[in-house]
């Protein structure tokens, strides 16, 4: 890496682990003697995500860790076994040949790793994604189309 003061070449003294998805290097550089401390935080994989509603969009970490952090409130999970969650959901949806996952194949990911950390959080996320039959929904009705009735009460003829 280049030094930010003069350009010249800088070595690494010192490496930290901060948190399990980034590290602090402390660097100084050869020429100008200048320490200064640089982040790197590991990249996340290079998936698009298939929408629902077509389309597709970058596979966000941040969007996944919040949708376990939203099912598991108030429940006893640690932040810890959030973090690991969304390295297995990340380490079961990439693999070489693979640059797009369907947005159904990572509800599927996701319960199964809910499944064997919390059965509360599992049913919460399930009952966003799942029908009354235990089938994933995949909501493909348009928008527009009106709701059927429950009978409770009869429309006005």
């Amino acid at each position: 890496m280049e030094c930010p003061n003069c350009g010249g070449v800088t070595s690494v003294t010192e490496t930290r682990a901060v948190g399990r998805f980034e590290l602090r290097r402390r660097r100084s550089c050869a020429a100008c003697k200048l320490r200064f401390t640089t982040r790197e935080q590991i990249a996340a994989p290079q998936l698009k995500v298939e929408k629902r509603r077509g389309g597709a969009e970058p596979y966000e970490r941040a969007k996944l860790r919040t949708s376990l952090i939203r099912v598991c409130d108030h429940r006893p999970v640690a932040e810890q076994a959030i973090d690991d969650m969304v390295e297995w959901i990340e380490a079961r949806l990439t693999r070489p040949q693979v640059r797009t996952v369907r947005w159904s194949q990572i509800v599927e990911v996701v319960l199964l790793a809910l499944a064997g950390v919390d059965r509360v959080a599992e049913q919460r996320m399930a009952s966003n994604y799942r029908d009354d039959d235990g089938v994933l929904r995949f909501d493909e009705t348009p928008a527009a189309a009106p709701r059927p009735q429950l009978g409770l009460f009869p429309e006005a003829e």
